[in-house]
């Protein structure tokens, strides 16, 4: 009695993870078929489309950079554990790569776009609110060199 129990315990559990595995591969399926439809839909956009979809949440890409160099700087006062100090290297990398690309799509389309204005304005903000509370702090981390010397820039002002 044990074993046909033990059995049946064993085709039981085997048919709810065959339940769940086909559950799961239908779900694979159909996210990758979302993933293509959106990526098909980005494909037939054109350039200025994509860049107004793209620039269309503006101002919430502006409150998440100041929010975000607000937190860095409350983290080194409050945070007593040192988790986000972990962080500031990813943080102000991207900062300086949302000012770069900024730079970059405001040369390649010619003129300075009132969006892209803000947003850079914006970076710079939070760029500068960071190397005031951070300080002298932010030279003991690695950063690449065109990082390094944006970094720097800022640090003495001249950005």
């Amino acid at each position: 009695r044990l074993l046909f129990e033990e059995k049946n315990k064993d085709m039981i559990d085997n048919q709810k993870r065959h339940a769940w595995e086909r559950q799961w591969q239908q779900q694979q399926k159909l996210s990758s078929w979302c993933w293509y439809r959106k990526i098909r839909d980005w494909m037939k956009r054109t350039p200025q489309q994509c860049t107004a979809a793209i620039l269309a949440d503006k101002q919430v890409v502006m409150w998440c950079m100041q929010l975000l160099s607000d937190m860095v700087n409350a983290s080194t006062k409050e945070d007593e554990f040192g988790v986000v100090q972990h962080t500031i290297p990813l943080v102000v990398t991207c900062l300086i790569d949302c000012i770069i690309a900024m730079e970059a799509y405001a040369s390649f389309i010619g003129y300075a776009d009132a969006q892209v204005v803000a947003i850079q304005a914006q970076a710079d903000q939070s760029m500068y609110k960071l190397t005031y509370g951070l300080g002298k702090q932010l030279q003991y981390f690695p950063f690449l060199e065109t990082h390094a010397n944006i970094l720097a820039s800022f640090m003495q002002l001249k950005r």
